[in-house]
């Protein structure tokens, strides 16, 4: 490995989070339709489309998410799906049964190169966008193309500007081929004549193209571009599916192969397109836009299923690819009820992506039933906390509210209190064998000796350093002794990488802030400044290694980022990242989570094998030994008998759910705990993912990540089974910490006159 002197702590973290990924939101005028508009029987409206899978050919789905193939309709109806390393496959009978064209020149051109762009035409002509895989760091990266006509001749692509390459190739309904340069340009490429046209030329980065009869849809970062290819102009722009674009697009998390929205035409200009909402239907130029399929009955909902393409058949049939590869077909069906007329309903105040999976999976095994996921706040309606919470209980006052409750966020000691939520102590002791949950973290979040909640999964918060500084650290004193003393010891750089007040309150309340209400609901005081007190010793040390200049640009390029990303930095910093900021030299010791195995452990396992100066431990705070739960589900009293209700409340907790690898939190299960490790191949050495990057020095850091040795999987799973109570607390109290709490740190105002503001800030809230 190789040190960078250059603070780049923002950037790992970036990097990171990019290993994850996230979910879109909705907006715009939508209009509802089924397949034909639907009709009704007695009270009930009947229609709407039906999810099946079609499956691939074997040679395509064994190479995993290795292969990216593309999907087309051929000029004779059938479905082309073309895979750059076994050909293209034909389906005369709608992804039925599939038959094979071998085309050796691609298959070659994939053997020795990255193909970033694929392309398959009506006509069963194919283009590629490719450059070489470089084996030494000091060659250039250059881009090259390849078109192999519908005869089988191969052409050159003609384009050679370098800098201004084409990222993307696509094919219009005439089998005419474009090419969408980095920079924007947009180009007609005629490859058997050897010459290029640029048509027009759009702002920002496309994504995703579809043709209509007269239209070429440019969906890209910026909105929506149109090129009216039957005049040869670029068209007015659609506003009505410009802004549907927009309000689901999520302009960050453009990657190879994947999209938030997928699209395409059969007849006319009446587009398709298919998104986590549903597939939607929309004619350029026209004034509505149509829901024909609801997502949430679907695979569409699934937050893991990612987008890669998709074709519209006869009888407005539609065949939607997802990366895996995985093939779904939808058809319309007159007989089936729009809506499942058995319905369970479930509130979180935040869009939470391990329920938003299991709501997608439930649906599906159950088309029976319609599983109404609401979110309190979605960010497009300008509803604040406090509006979300007090319409919530409203609601539940009247008797109108969900059946289950993510309490994530929410006044949970409030709800036991006023006895809306049913004691779960029956159902979790039906969790046995494979359905068994960790007792320490069952008993943890038992009130009374009653459970009125369970965490879906659950996170580590854990202390970064050398070994010798944990040993001495066993509370949040110790810490800021710690501290202390590596200050004294070295004046200058980073020692947690902790620049701003509420980075330091935020990641030291992971252990401690459940501490700060006592039995009577209560704030307790001695708690709540011996917090401050010692955060306030930890910022005021962090700060003591920076110049005013170095601490000025660290602190903005924070807040920069948490403006940007709308979160903490360090509410979303995990273990892993804080590792790899002590193996560049950025700091000494860090506070993360670990929330999962593949791309969060085994990084921060590898690290502490590679490199001097990094162990790992659990945070010491103010709960002791501790974990966040995630996806804290109760069921409302009223609702408990309820058999469907309890059916998905147990899903939610068993092995086939369990075993799932979700980003945001390790399985409360045991046995799919300990299949973390099984789901290894047993070779330590293997890597698992590599990770470089790089400072504006030109210095680079490269670490190959291996799997977790069985020896760190036991200190994972040791410390899993140590955790005896929840570090985090209501959410209401915290917000008003991290509001008040900077001005304790920052001297501003003493810790005494601080948690005054605090708990005034919070009567309102406790008193309800």
């Amino acid at each position: 490995m190789k040190k960078n002197s250059m603070i780049h702590r923002i950037t790992a973290w970036l990097l990171l989070g990019a290993l994850l990924f996230a979910c879109g939101c909705s907006g715009g005028r939508v209009e509802e339709a089924g397949g034909d508009g639907g009709s009704s029987s007695g009270d009930t409206v009947m229609g709407r489309y039906v999810e099946e899978e079609t499956l691939l050919p074997e040679a395509v789905t064994d190479r995993g998410e290795g292969s990216i193939p593309v999907m087309a309709v051929l000029e004779d109806g059938s479905v082309g799906l073309l895979d750059q390393m076994t050909g293209l496959y034909r389906s005369a009978d709608q992804g039925e049964t599939w038959e094979l064209q071998e085309i050796p020149a691609l298959t070659e051109l994939a053997s020795g190169n990255y193909i970033s762009s694929l392309a398959l035409a009506p006509d069963g002509s194919i283009a590629a966008a490719y450059s070489q895989i470089l084996e030494d760091d000091s060659t250039e990266l250059s881009f090259d193309y390849f078109y192999l006509d519908a005869d089988g001749v191969e052409h050159a692509v003609p384009h050679e500007d370098g800098e201004d390459y084409l990222h993307q190739l696509w094919f219009g309904k005439d089998s005419r081929l474009y090419g969408i340069s980095i920079g924007g340009k947009i180009y007609e490429l005629d490859c058997e004549n050897g010459t290029a046209r640029q048509i027009f030329e759009i702002t920002g980065v496309s994504d995703y193209v579809c043709f209509t009869e007269n239209y070429m849809v440019v969906f890209g970062s910026q909105g929506l571009s149109l090129y009216d290819t039957a005049n040869g102009t670029q068209a007015q722009t659609d506003q009505v599916l410009d802004d549907f674009v927009k309000a689901h697009y999520n302009t960050g998390s453009f990657s190879s192969g994947t999209h938030d929205i997928v699209a395409a035409s059969r007849e006319g200009d009446v587009i398709y397109l298919a998104l986590s909402d549903g597939i939607y239907r929309h004619t350029i130029g026209g004034s509505a836009i149509e829901q024909v399929a609801d997502g949430s009955l679907n695979s569409l909902g699934n937050p893991m299923m990612l987008l890669q393409g998709m074709t519209v058949l006869e009888n407005d049939t539609f065949l939607i690819l997802y990366y895996g590869p995985q093939l779904m077909k939808y058809v319309y069906d007159a007989d089936m009820a729009a809506v499942p007329e058995e319905e369970i309903r479930i509130y979180s105040l935040y869009e939470n992506y391990t329920i938003r999976q299991a709501v997608s999976l439930y649906q599906k095994d159950h088309p029976e039933v319609y599983v109404n996921y609401e979110v309190g706040i979605t960010g497009n309606d300008g509803m604040t906390e406090e509006d979300a919470i007090r319409n919530l209980n409203t609601r539940l006052a009247s008797g109108s509210g969900p059946d289950l409750l993510v309490l994530d966020g929410l006044p949970k000691s409030s709800y036991e209190e006023k006895g809306l939520l049913a004691d779960l102590t029956e159902l979790e002791a039906g969790f046995t064998g494979e359905n068994s949950l960790f007792p320490n973290l069952v008993d943890a979040v038992r009130t009374d000796g009653k459970l009125y909640s369970l965490p879906v999964r659950f996170g580590l918060p854990i202390l970064v350093g050398d070994t010798d500084t944990l040993s001495s650290i066993t509370d949040l004193a110790s810490l800021a002794d710690a501290v202390e003393k590596i200050r004294a010891e070295q004046a200058e750089g980073g020692i947690l990488g902790l620049v701003t007040e509420e980075q330091v309150l935020e990641a030291l309340m992971k252990a401690s802030s459940g501490a700060w209400l006592n039995e009577n609901r209560e704030i307790d005081e001695g708690a709540l400044t011996d917090f401050l007190t010692q955060a306030k010793r930890i910022y005021e040390a962090e700060l003591a290694g920076y110049s005013e200049e170095e601490l000025s640009m660290l602190q903005e390029m924070t807040r920069q980022q948490v403006a940007s990303a709308g979160t903490s930095a360090s509410s979303s910093s995990l273990a892993s990242a804080e590792a790899l900021n002590i193996a560049m030299g950025d700091q000494l010791m860090g506070i993360g989570m670990i929330n999962g195995m593949e791309t969060d452990f085994n990084l921060l396992a590898t690290l502490a094998d590679q490199e001097d100066g990094i162990d790992y431990t659990l945070l010491p705070g103010q709960m002791g030994k501790s974990f966040l739960p995630e996806a804290s589900v109760g069921i409302l009293e009223s609702s408990v008998e309820n058999t469907r209700v309890t059916d998905f409340f147990c899903y939610l907790f068993e092995q086939e759910f369990q075993d799932l690898d979700l980003p945001d939190g390790l399985p409360v299960n045991q046995a799919s705990f300990a299949r973390l490790r099984e789901q290894d191949s047993g070779d330590d050495s293997a890597v698992s993912f590599s990770i470089m990057t790089g400072g504006g020095n030109g210095d680079v850091f490269s670490v190959d990540v291996q799997q977790a040795s069985p020896e760190h999987f036991a200190r994972l799973q040791e410390m899993a089974e140590s955790v005896s109570a929840a570090g985090n607390g209501e959410s209401a109290i915290e917000d008003a910490v991290l509001e008040s709490g900077p001005k304790a740190l920052n001297g501003s105002a003493s810790v005494e006159e601080t948690v005054a503001e605090i708990i005034q800030k919070a009567a309102i809230y406790l008193a309800e």
